[in-house]
């Protein structure tokens, strides 16, 4: 399925290099694969990622 989604510029540059890098045409492949992982988390593994997420630096993109 086709959609649109907003993604701020650096995020979309950090998905081309990381797309290229692995000799994708586009980042499609990329946002498949993140989202599978992400909805096969439980649930409160989901909750701790996204608070370390916020108040670490090097979690953010």
């Amino acid at each position: 399925m086709r959609t649109t989604i907003e993604i701020d510029e650096a995020k979309l540059v950090k998905l081309k290099k990381m797309a290229a890098e692995r000799g994708e045409r586009g980042f499609s492949v990329l946002i498949d694969e993140t989202l599978k992982r992400h909805l096969g988390m439980p649930p409160q593994a989901i909750s701790r990622r996204t608070g370390v997420e916020r108040s670490s630096p090097e979690w953010r993109m």
